[in-house]
C-alpha cells in the first residue's frame, strides 16, 4: 500500500502541450438543440453536474467529441472528466491522450486544477487552450521519468475503494436505523470496531474434499451459498481459505447481524485475485452498534434480528428482507389509508420564531451555518462566526418567510438564523416527522410570493392537512412513512455499490 502514498513516488513538471493534446471543441448554441431522454450529453461552461447542461437529441452532423478525455470550459476553467462522446457549448476545449481512463482522467482533473491554482484565470483571463498548452503541470513519473499512468489510475482505484467503504457504511447504518423505527425498537450508538478487538480468530488449515469419505458432518468451504457447506464428510473440517471467528456473546440471532457486516467490507476490500486472509480479516474495521461505554452490543443485535425474522420469516440479515419489510409496511401506512385533518401551524409547533438580521458587511467569518431564504443547498447562505445579537437554533425546520418563499429545510445541526427565514421546532420530534412536515409546509410556495411575504401574524394562522389520529397529529405514521421511503431509496443505492 506504501507505494500509492503520493509522498512515496517521483514527480517530475510536464509542459501540457508535450503529453497532452488539447483541441477546440465545436460548439452548439442550446437554442438549436432538442432535449431528448435518449440522446447524447451536452457539456457547456459550468462548475457543476461534470459540466453537463443537457441530454439532446443526436444529429448525424454533430462533431462529436470522442469519450475518455477530459473537458475544459475557457472561462470558469473547470475540468471534468466525461466518459462518453459529447458536444459541447462555446469556448470549450477537449484535453486526450491514449493512456486516459475513467481512473487516470479523475486523477488529471484534480492536477489540471492544482496547476492553475491562484493564477487569476476566470471570466476576465479564460484559460484559452493556447493558454493551457503552455502551462506545466506536475505528474508522477516511471524511472525513465514518463509519466507513471498505472499510478494515476491504482491511486484512484484505492481511493474510489476506500469512498465506497464510508458510503456503504454510512448507509447500512442509516437503513438499520429506519428499521429500527419500523421494528418499533430505540436507536443505537454506532462506532467501529477492528475484528482481531472482539474476536478470537484462527486460521484453519483446510484439507481438500477428496481426502475424506461421504458421511453426515458438513464439509465448509470459501461458498456464498448454502452457509458455506458445500458437501458432507465423515468427520468435520473444511476447505482452504477459512477462518474461524470466536466470541462467547456470540448466539445465532447476533451473529447474523456481524457476519452481515463482515461480508460487506469483505467485498470491499477483496476480490478474487486479492484474497481476504487472516491478517486484511483481523485489521478490518467494521461499524456496529454499541453500548454508552463503547462495547459492542450484542444484545441490541440479538433483538433487532429476532424482530426482523418476526416481520419478514427471514433467518438471514440482508438488506432485501429489511428492503421487504418496508414494501409489506408501506401497505399498512400510505397516505389513502389514513385519516387526514387540518392543522394551525401554531397548533402543531411549539416554536415560531424569525431570526435575526444580519447583514453581510457585518458578517464574520466562521464556521457556523448561516441559513437564510436561498431556494438552494439546505437554505444554507454562509459560514459565519457572529456570537452577538443572533438568534440560534438547532434541530428544527426552517421555512423562508421572503426571497424563496416557503422553501423548507431541515436542520439537526446548530446554526444562526436570518430574519428572513422562521424556524419551527416540535419537543422530540424526529428527523422523519420534521421531513414529513416540511413536504407539507412546501404547498405554501404558491401561496405567497417575492412581493407577498410570510409575516408572523400571518404564520400563525396558516393551516397544513395532516395524518390524524384521535384528533391530533398522527406523529407515529409520519415518523413511519418516511422510514419506509428512506428504506426504498437507501436499498437501491447499495445494491449499487
Amino acid at each position: 500500500m506504501n507505494r500509492l502514498r503520493l509522498d512515496s513516488i517521483k514527480w517530475e513538471t510536464f509542459k501540457i502541450r508535450d503529453v497532452f493534446n488539447v483541441e477546440n471543441s465545436k460548439p452548439y448554441h442550446k437554442d438549436n438543440l432538442q432535449s431528448s431522454n435518449v440522446g447524447i450529453p451536452y457539456i457547456i461552461r459550468t462548475s457543476i453536474n461534470n459540466g453537463l447542461e443537457d441530454i439532446i437529441k443526436f444529429d448525424r452532423e454533430f462533431t462529436v467529441n470522442k469519450g475518455s478525455a477530459i473537458s475544459l470550459g475557457a472561462e470558469n476553467t473547470d475540468f471534468f472528466y466525461q466518459d462518453y462522446d459529447y458536444v459541447t457549448g462555446n469556448k470549450m476545449y477537449r484535453i486526450s491522450h491514449d493512456n486516459i481512463n475513467k481512473y487516470v482522467g479523475l486523477f488529471l482533473v484534480q492536477m489540471f486544477k492544482s496547476s492553475i491554482k491562484r493564477a487569476g484565470f476566470g471570466y476576465g483571463k479564460g484559460l484559452t487552450g493556447t493558454r493551457f498548452k503552455d502551462r506545466v503541470i506536475l505528474l508522477p513519473v516511471e524511472k525513465d521519468d514518463s509519466p507513471n499512468w498505472q499510478f494515476m489510475e491504482d491511486y484512484i482505484k484505492r481511493e474510489m475503494r476506500a469512498q465506497a467503504k464510508k458510503t456503504i457504511d454510512y448507509y447500512e447504518k442509516k437503513i438499520i436505523d429506519e428499521a429500527n423505527i419500523l421494528l418499533d425498537l430505540e436507536q443505537a450508538e454506532w462506532n467501529l470496531f477492528q475484528i482481531d478487538e472482539i474476536f478470537d480468530v484462527k486460521r484453519v488449515e483446510g484439507k481438500p474434499i477428496n481426502n475424506y469419505e461421504d458421511g453426515n458432518i458438513p464439509y465448509v468451504t470459501s461458498s456464498s451459498e448454502n452457509n458455506g457447506i458445500t458437501n458432507f464428510v465423515g468427520r468435520g473440517f473444511s476447505g482452504s481459505s477459512i477462518n474461524l471467528l470466536y466470541n462467547d456473546n456470540l448466539n445465532s440471532l447476533n451473529s447474523k447481524f456481524v457476519s452481515s457486516a463482515i461480508e460487506k467490507v469483505s467485498k470491499v476490500k477483496a476480490s478474487y485475485g486479492i484474497h481476504f486472509n487472516a491478517n486484511r480479516l483481523k485489521n478490518a474495521k467494521i461499524f456496529l452498534p454499541s453500548e454508552e461505554d463503547g462495547n459492542l452490543n450484542w444484545q441490541y443485535m440479538t433483538d433487532f434480528i429476532k424482530k426482523l425474522e418476526h416481520e419478514t420469516a427471514s433467518k438471514v440479515l440482508d438488506y432485501i428482507h429489511i428492503y421487504k419489510l418496508a414494501i409489506c409496511k408501506g401497505v399498512e401506512f400510505n397516505l389513502e389509508s389514513i385519516e387526514w385533518k387540518e392543522f394551525y401551524l401554531n397548533n402543531i409547533f411549539d416554536l415560531i420564531q424569525r431570526g435575526r438580521r444580519l447583514t453581510r458587511r457585518n458578517q464574520i467569518e466562521g464556521d457556523m451555518p448561516y441559513i437564510s431564504s436561498t431556494g438552494l443547498n439546505n437554505g444554507l447562505d454562509n459560514f459565519i462566526g457572529n456570537t452577538d445579537r443572533v438568534r440560534v437554533f438547532n434541530d428544527c425546520l426552517t421555512i423562508a418567510n421572503s426571497g424563496s418563499v416557503g422553501s423548507t429545510f431541515y436542520h439537526k445541526y446548530e446554526f444562526i438564523g436570518s430574519d428572513h427565514i422562521t424556524a419551527l421546532k416540535i419537543d422530540k420530534a424526529t428527523e422523519n416527522i420534521y421531513l414529513f412536515l416540511a413536504t407539507k409546509l412546501r404547498s405554501l410556495e404558491t401561496k405567497y410570493s417575492f412581493n407577498r411575504e410570510i409575516n408572523d401574524r400571518r404564520i400563525k394562522r396558516e393551516k397544513i392537512m395532516l395524518p390524524a389520529k384521535d384528533g391530533k397529529p398522527d406523529y407515529d405514521f409520519m415518523n413511519k412513512y418516511i422510514a419506509i421511503e428512506k428504506i426504498k431509496s437507501i436499498y437501491k443505492i447499495l445494491d449499487k455499490i
